[in-house]
């Protein structure tokens, strides 16, 4: 229409016949923009707008989607789905042709990243691997020696955004996305996930490039799930975080994608690319002492929880003792394995983080936050346990309910160990000082009412899609309510919250309690505490 309007206002007309000839094509023009379907215009704009053309235009398949699903969940009350129609879409690309590239800035990406980092005693790719998680640095370091495919983005032309985070805009909503996941998805579709945030209160479904190898072009899937992952309702006037999931088609359903790239038409060059993090098949953490077995389907006879946290951001703040403590707390409870993100830390506790990360007890994964601040969803490599616990930085119990029926997860209570109530018992009071949940064994007597944010949950991750802090957030099957999981009563197992003061109302008679159950876990705690604050000269 742009064009048309342009030749109308050319000054050099020379007679009635060119300017008949242009009223012709402003009619032409016209009828184009009103008569030609949404998605012959959809493929004629990817094809003009990008360096490569479609090899394939086929017919959608029955086993294809024909709806894109936005879930919306509030937590504790459910929005109502909204579905976007792809019937009247009668023609989706299959594959996309690319030409094969080499970039003159190849040759020293690869010198970059063989680079030796003698302070770190690695190298930048080694580097690159262990500090930015989402960046697929093995597969660009192929493309780079070998060239790649023209709609594949280098490690230059990549949108970054605050370090961890990649651009991406689609119609006229800006996404960040901040990492993909691999979702086997048992008796369902395998498909990826996509983690992002947008402003945009209904994003909408772009197309996925799910890449396989660095020489070949992409396989084009459309988004076919866009699920809001908040308990709070929606705003533009804030990042909110959104699930974009990308089925994997059948000739590639038994196949795990290296990485993927989100874009707005179907064979337009990315400028996002995430590695594609998860596997089919559970990590062995998942499993009673770490062993596997022959057939895990029949012949598993528990599973082993994994504790996941918020994202450490406490620069100034040195808590490292009290990290190494609960990490072995944990340890001793039968925790399979602790997964935290981090920002920026203090050097102990940065320390402390490394030596554990070593050991393999934890899984770090570096993270900031995208402009302005937001809560990220603690989702990644969830699906790699059976269990998952999200928690503060806090003790727990290692006393698990056992399954009745099949709740989406299992609600513990909080117990609140006041900071200013020390253990008067003996065998507490004998302990290091550097042993805080150990001594501080003393609580308010009150019974603390039922209270939303005074809980933490342990949940199921066959069931459970999405989560934050205290409840789920999406199942597998949609949307999640509270009510769906089992409250499991204080006397069964429960969760300690070791901060606050109790103050001048503790003084009373009879106004406190002491619960020595951690006291039963004191000889390897301290044994492994003392070692670990020896080693790292941090006592």
């Amino acid at each position: 229409m742009n064009f048309c309007l342009k030749m109308i206002f050319l000054k050099n007309i020379r007679s009635q016949l060119v300017v008949l000839i242009i009223i012709a094509i402003f009619i032409w023009c016209y009828k184009f923009d009103n008569i030609v379907p949404l998605a012959t215009k959809q493929v004629w704009l990817a094809y003009s707008d990008s360096h490569s053309h479609f090899s394939n235009i086929l017919p959608s398949s029955p086993e294809e989607p024909s709806s894109v699903t936005m879930n919306g969940s509030t937590g504790f009350a459910a929005e109502e789905a909204e579905t976007i129609d792809l019937t009247k879409m009668t023609q989706l690309p299959q594959k996309c042709d690319c030409k094969m590239k080499m970039r003159r800035s190849h040759s020293h990406t690869v010198q970059q990243l063989d680079l030796a980092l003698p302070l770190f005693n690695l190298s930048t790719k080694e580097y690159l691997i262990k500090r930015h998680p989402n960046l697929p640095v093995d597969f660009l370091h192929k493309v780079n020696k070998e060239g790649s495919c023209s709609l594949l983005p280098s490690l230059f032309s990549i949108q970054w955004v605050n370090i961890h985070w990649q651009e991406v805009r689609v119609n006229t909503s800006t996404m960040l996305l901040y990492s993909a996941f691999y979702d086997p998805n048992p008796g369902g579709k395998p498909c990826v996930r996509l983690l992002g945030v947008t402003r945009s209160t209904k994003p909408p479904a772009g197309w996925c490039h799910l890449w396989f190898n660095t020489q070949q072009p992409p396989v084009v899937t459309r988004i076919t799930n866009t699920d809001y992952l908040d308990y709070q309702t929606r705003n533009s006037d804030r990042q909110m975080p959104f699930l974009f999931t990308c089925p994997l088609p059948p000739k590639v359903a038994h196949l795990q994608p290296a990485a993927v790239s989100l874009v707005h038409q179907p064979c337009q060059p990315a400028t996002t690319l995430l590695q594609v993090v998860g596997a089919k098949e559970r990590e062995t953490s998942a499993f009673l002492n770490g062993q596997k077995p022959f057939d895990p389907v029949r012949a598993v006879k528990g599973w082993v929880p994994a504790v996941c946290g918020p994202a450490l951001y406490y620069y100034h703040e040195d808590f490292s003792k009290r990290m190494v403590e609960w990490l072995e707390i944990l340890r001793a409870e039968g925790i399979g394995k602790v997964f935290l993100y981090v920002t920026d830390v203090h050097p102990n506790l940065e320390k402390v983080l490394k030596y554990y990360e070593d050991d393999g007890f934890l899984h770090l994964t570096g993270y900031s936050y995208p402009p302005p601040y937001i809560n990220e969803p603690s989702l990644r490599r969830l699906k790699n346990n059976s269990s998952v616990v999200v928690t503060e930085v806090s003790p727990c119990t290692s006393r698990t309910p056992k399954k009745k029926g099949k709740p989406i997860g299992y609600r513990l209570k909080w117990k609140f160990f006041s900071n200013d109530l020390v253990s008067k018992a003996e065998e507490a009071q004998k302990l290091p000082g550097y042993l805080w949940a150990l001594r501080h064994t003393i609580l308010s007597a009150d019974t603390l009412r039922d209270f939303p944010g005074r809980f933490k949950s342990l949940y199921d991750m066959d069931t459970v899609r999405g989560v934050f802090s205290h409840s789920a957030i999406l199942c597998t099957t949609g949307k999640c309510s509270l009510q769906e999981t089992h409250k499991v009563s204080p006397t069964v197992a429960y969760l300690g919250h070791f901060s606050g003061t109790c103050g001048h109302k503790c003084d009373l008679v009879n106004s406190t309690k002491e619960e020595l159950f951690l006291l039963k876990y004191k000889t390897p705690v301290t044994k492994a505490v003392t070692n670990v604050l020896t080693k790292l000269k941090l006592i």
